[in-house]
């Protein structure tokens, strides 16, 4: 509930994620930067939470960065 994902890439670019970072950390909020794999625009075009602690992924091309950071927010 206090941590937000942002996907990186052609349709959010780091100025963006810094604004967006920015306004959360104010509501006590942490976003993390995941950088986005060619061929994807989106987040939700690599992972989709589908529970409170389970997710499908795109195996192919999430990232061990993404990987990791999911594990430690106790998602399998």
């Amino acid at each position: 509930p206090h941590t937000v994902l942002c996907g990186l890439g052609n349709r959010t670019n780091r100025q963006a994620y810094l604004q967006l970072k920015q306004v959360l950390a104010a509501q006590g909020v942490q976003c993390i930067a995941v950088p986005m794999p060619k061929g994807v625009q989106h987040l939700l075009g690599v992972v989709q939470i589908v529970d409170q602690d389970l997710v499908i992924l795109r195996e192919q091309k999430v990232s061990s960065r993404l990987l990791g950071v999911l594990k430690r927010h106790g998602f399998r």
